[in-house]
């Protein structure tokens, strides 16, 4: 009973723990699941607003935004270099103002606004804006806004075009929103989560089991030495103590080995439960570290059998795009694929795992030690088939491994311990 209890308050720890991470990850988005919205980076009726309010008020720049927590991201633009980045600071932005009032914004000449800061401002050849508020179900999601490399002061006619076009991106962005809300997705995670937790209920006597186990062992050894030690004070010897201590003698390691394997067997049972629980949501912004992790953690019995998949080394960290959930069933479905070739083969170099940044996207890349290129192209048509609707995913299958391209939707150094 003691250790039932003691498995329950370490349960209700973990609960704890978990929603304690859940809030803090909850806490950079506002109202709305832009991890969702930010997926569609290259939508064509976006992108066809925003050429539209660019020709339409003669602008040179014209940009949807959305608005996170701390930053704006570019979902459409036109005008903007080549390679730009998708976001920037939310308050080096224009767009602050409207994140801030939820009102129209404009500036005729930024040098001479008191308003606007000089790092707004220098180096980015911006010299007037106006800034229009995105709604959707009446609440301020981004902006449509233009930039002019001249001071001008825009018409009210230039508003109300833009105003018009700010509407149709609210739209646009309800409606991505609403495709993207996969009912079967929500339904398998409503049911999925009770699961979890039932799981991680069940594994409390499994595991007060293998302690029982290891009790026993070690109450039989202490009676085997206590006989032993009566026995050399002159006790006459018992025949039927002699057959079971060497019938013991046998058991007892073997004992030994049961409890081990159940401890094993629990501790990777407890990693896939924690991965699963942890990507028990949707709508969350996730970095590439927590994915790779999560992973690495379901598909561990796995891997473990072809010489593991130890974590790499993350020289960068952004947040992701695609939802959690896909993201972490595409690397763990890499992972475990990987590892079921391997041991068909019965390869044990293990599978190695990298991360690099191209472009916009942080690449994943798998590599099982002593595949061919053959073996790699026989798993093409199952990971592009599974992950070719998801537009913030690229899956590219080489001669030499894997490699999982996810769209990016901030830049950031990783945070020290």
């Amino acid at each position: 009973m003691d250790l039932v209890r003691l498995g329950a308050r370490r349960l209700q720890t973990e609960r704890a723990s978990v929603k304690n991470k859940r809030a803090n990850r909850l806490e950079k988005l506002q109202a709305f699941a832009m991890a969702k919205l930010t997926a569609e980076i290259e939508d064509a009726e976006l992108q066809a607003i925003v050429q539209q309010a660019a020709q339409e008020l003669g602008a040179p720049i014209a940009i949807a935004v959305l608005f996170l927590e701390h930053i704006v991201f570019f979902s459409a633009e036109c005008g903007l270099p080549p390679n730009s980045p998708r976001t920037l600071p939310l308050d080096l932005s224009f767009c602050r103002f409207i994140a801030q009032d939820g009102e129209l914004f404009e500036v005729q000449d930024a040098e001479a606004d008191t308003r606007i800061p000089p790092e707004m401002y220098e180096g980015r050849d911006v010299k007037a804006y106006l800034g229009i508020p995105v709604r959707m179900e009446g609440s301020v999601v981004g902006s449509l806004c233009v930039t002019d490399t001249q001071k001008r002061i825009f018409t009210g006619s230039e508003k109300e075009c833009l105003e018009a076009l700010a509407l149709k991106v609210g739209g646009r962005l309800q409606a991505l929103s609403s495709q993207r809300t996969d009912p079967l997705l929500q339904f398998a995670q409503a049911a999925g989560a009770p699961g979890v937790m039932e799981l991680r209920r069940t594994l409390l006597p499994i595991h007060s089991s293998a302690q029982e186990l290891r009790l026993i062992n070690a109450t039989l050894r202490s009676t085997i030495k206590l006989f032993e030690s009566i026995r050399e004070q002159g006790l006459p010897a018992v025949p039927e103590f002699e057959q079971g201590r060497g019938q013991l003698s046998l058991i007892l390691p073997q004992l030994e080995d049961v409890a081990t394997e159940i401890e094993a067997g629990l501790g990777d049972v407890q990693d896939m439960a924690e991965a699963l629980e942890s990507i028990m949501e949707s709508g969350v912004l996730s970095r590439i570290s927590s994915v790779v992790m999560a992973a690495q953690d379901l598909s561990r019995a796995m891997c473990a059998k072809v010489g593991g998949a130890p974590l790499p080394e993350f020289p960068i960290d952004p947040y992701i795009a695609a939802p959690q959930f896909i993201a972490v069933s595409l690397v763990s479905n890499g992972l475990t694929q990987l590892a079921v070739r391997m041991a068909e083969l019965d390869l044990h170099g293990g599978i190695r795992i990298t991360l690099e940044k191209r472009g916009r996207a942080a690449v994943v890349a798998l590599c099982g030690n002593g595949l061919s290129a053959t073996d790699y192209q026989r798993l093409a048509p199952a990971f592009r088939s599974q992950f070719e609707s998801e537009l913030a995913v690229g899956v590219e299958i080489m001669d030499d491994g894997i490699r999982l391209a996810f769209a990016t939707t901030e830049e950031r150094e990783p945070e020290p311990e």
